[in-house]
């Protein structure tokens, strides 16, 4: 899916933005805990 940047829908980029957010919460908490789990081995 290409990015569209322009006037096409910003309420839609909001919808968009809010899911990336929580997916990238989500990968950061993922991303520690990988993390720790190599400083523990």
């Amino acid at each position: 899916m290409a990015e569209n940047t322009g006037s096409q829908g910003k309420r839609g980029d909001l919808k968009k933005e809010r899911k990336k957010s929580k997916t990238a919460v989500a990968a950061v908490c993922w991303i520690q805990v990988k993390i720790r789990l190599k400083l523990e081995k």
